[in-house]
């Protein structure tokens, strides 16, 4: 699987989105794609209709501050294709011993790393931490990419953020209840990446103090 996200990430530009709507759509700024994602999945979703959480005028100052310099360190790191929606259930063995794959219609020019983060975090799958740093550093040394885990925990820390606002839209909006226990298992996800990653220690208190992470 690794070895397969390696030549995705290495395919050209020109090989990938060849119709004039797909470099257009597929290059939009990645700022607003990532901010859309944290605003409207997390903060209204997840955060106001599912929590139902009341935020000071601060609070809610130090969580929009937090998603941005979220997205725009992520936007810095646009370099290659990324799959988007790179995790277990979108990957699949065949039956000559091959893997496939669904779901890539999303597929954009993007941060690399976000799909290994989404491999590696995955919500339906919990991956033990030595087999992640394990696949991680077999990643980096097989795609010649410098090592970055600062970079791969912040690429899946909104991975995480996004999943669980997600997980909440379909259980709030579609009433899709087999979604509602995975809400707690990102959430666990992204309260472990903010104490690896050591930063952003305004917001993760602002979600303690709101019991986000009382799972």
């Amino acid at each position: 699987v690794i070895q397969n996200l390696i030549q995705i990430h290495s395919i050209p530009f020109n090989k990938i989105f060849l119709r004039k709507f797909d470099r257009i759509n597929k290059t939009v700024s990645y700022n607003k794609i990532y901010l859309y994602d944290c605003f409207f999945h997390v903060f209204f979703i997840l955060f106001l209709k599912y929590f139902k959480i009341k935020f000071s005028v601060n609070e809610r100052k130090i969580i929009k501050k937090t998603l941005i310099e979220l997205s725009r360190e992520l936007e810095k790191n646009i370099k290659a294709p990324m799959y988007r929606d790179f995790q277990s259930s979108n990957i699949f063995y065949l039956e000559d011993n091959s893997i496939g794959f669904i779901d890539f219609q999303d597929m954009r020019w993007g941060v690399p790393l976000y799909d290994l983060a989404s491999l590696l975090w995955d919500s339906y799958f919990t991956i033990p931490n030595n087999l992640i740093t394990y696949l991680s550093h077999y990643y980096f040394k097989e795609s010649n990419t410098p090592e970055n885990y600062e970079l791969l925990f912040k690429c899946a820390l909104h991975r995480k953020l996004h999943d669980a606002g997600a997980f909440a839209l379909a259980f709030l909006e579609q009433g899709k209840e087999r979604y509602k226990p995975f809400i707690d298992v990102a959430l666990r996800q992204c309260k472990e990446l903010l104490e690896m990653i050591g930063k952003y220690e305004d917001f993760k208190t602002v979600l303690m103090d709101k019991k986000v992470f009382s799972v």
